[in-house]
């Protein structure tokens, strides 16, 4: 004959199975937690969402890039335009590059668009080329030609970009003052 040994916990044990456990609190075999496969399938999701939300990290940064790039641009293109505004057609005929005129007297360039400059700049480490090109336009009414009144600038910042060069134009015009009537 063996020896048995019986084992008691309290009254829930004697009960059996859902019986005589307190109240408020399900049975032991009710509270044994996650299973393996549950925690897996719980950590894959994780990993996915969190490999989405990376990619989103990324292109975030691609575009702040991008944005900051162009806001570059646009400081060094207004800059050049706020200057030339500030001298004035008058200004700029007047205005000698290297023992040349700046701007071409309206009755020698014609109607043709002529570069004015060109200039490279480093900013934030990042290579920025602006380029400034006119064309003497006819103005008045009706309008006159020759001598042309209007002088039409553009400014244009080109960079290099993750999709190839970028640029970025601002397009004006200035008027000889007294000439439009």
């Amino acid at each position: 004959m063996g020896i048995r040994v019986a084992r008691v916990f309290g009254p829930a044990a004697k009960a059996g199975p859902g019986k005589g456990a307190p109240p408020g609190r399900r049975p032991l075999s009710a509270r044994a937690g996650f299973s393996l496969l549950e925690v897996l399938a719980a950590l894959a999701i994780l990993a996915v969402g969190l490999v989405a939300l990376s990619g989103l990290f990324g292109s975030g940064l691609r575009l702040t890039g991008a944005a900051r790039d162009s806001l570059l641009a646009a400081g060094l293109a207004r800059e050049r335009l706020e200057e030339l505004k500030a001298l004035g057609v008058e200004g700029m005929l007047e205005l000698q590059v290297d023992g040349r005129p700046y701007l071409p007297p309206p009755e020698v360039a014609g109607s043709d668009v002529f570069t004015l400059e060109e200039t490279s700049h480093e900013l934030e480490g990042r290579p920025f080329t602006r380029q400034v090109k006119g064309q003497w336009l006819a103005g008045g009414d009706p309008p006159r030609v020759p001598p042309a009144t209007l002088l039409r600038l553009a400014i244009t910042v080109s960079w290099p970009g993750r999709a190839g060069m970028q640029s970025l134009t601002l397009d004006t015009l200035f008027a000889k003052r007294g000439d439009l009537r």
